[in-house]
């Protein structure tokens, strides 16, 4: 089962004209208006500059003109991210799932950053909320960091999402997952093999070599649509069957358990 590019991609590139985007316009997160049939991206973009670690602000807004800055989703002394929210609560509670890099060693029992799972009462709860081990390192094309990619989607069988993990070649492959309803901490099945690699020549080659980065996906029609980042440079979008994709990580086993 894997993932089948766009042929017109990439579908947004940097603009020259655009200082605040003249670097890259990469890794856009999705929203399917369904009344209208469009699809809105909310990208990253990037000027020259220097490199930085990331954490993440929760911003709230009505018409994507004013802004609502709420405070901090993760702990700004920690460089965490693939923060990633649940659309709706679980027992009550909101969900997070988050890929802290300094949370490695016997302490974190994982040797790789890798992807964490918390509940939280409020929304800016969660810096101070207790983690799971969610997902770690378990197949050949997961030799270094790993982490969830976008917000899941409430399926017949469970909370569906797409996660990244990096290689032995530094290149970010992609896998899915299907967690529990009640406890998503629960892994319920996963992708031994990976759905998409970098091939073409926009995500081997970029700002950062050999990446294919999602964080937005929409289904429509029976069709799953994954936005994604390529290179670290462009927005381009990749496609399946999601019943077929279902079917297929049914079939696959969950992962084993942590702590």
């Amino acid at each position: 089962m894997k993932l089948e590019r766009y042929p017109g991609n990439p579908i947004l590139s940097p603009h020259p004209d655009h200082p605040w985007e003249d670097l890259a316009v990469f890794n856009p997160a999705a929203w399917y208006d369904e009344p209208r049939r469009e699809v809105l991206l909310l990208y990253r973009a990037a000027e020259a500059g220097p490199e930085y670690k990331c954490w993440f602000g929760l911003a709230l807004t009505q018409d994507f003109q004013h802004w609502i800055r709420a405070g901090w989703l993760t702990d700004p002394l920690l460089d965490d991210r693939d923060a990633i929210l649940f659309p709706e609560k679980i027992n009550g509670r909101y969900a997070l799932i988050h890929r802290p890099l300094e949370w490695v060693g016997p302490p974190y029992g994982t040797d790789q950053a890798c992807a964490w799972i918390s509940f939280a009462d409020d929304l800016l709860g969660f810096p101070a909320a207790p983690s799971n081990l969610l997902l770690k390192n378990e197949h050949p094309w997961e030799t270094a960091k790993l982490g969830v990619n976008t917000p899941p989607i409430r399926t017949p069988y469970g909370w569906f999402t797409l996660y990244h993990a990096v290689g032995p070649d530094k290149f970010y492959r992609l896998g899915a997952v299907l967690l529990d309803f009640e406890n998503p901490a629960i892994v319920r099945h996963r992708t031994p093999a990976w759905l998409m690699q970098p091939e073409a020549d926009y995500e081997r080659e970029g700002f950062y070599r050999g990446v294919c980065f999602p964080c937005g996906t929409v289904v429509i029609d029976g069709t799953l649509f994954v936005y994604y980042g390529g290179g670290d440079r462009v927005c381009a979008v990749a496609t399946c069957d999601f019943t077929a994709l279902l079917q297929h990580l049914r079939s696959c086993p969950g992962s084993r358990r942590h702590r």
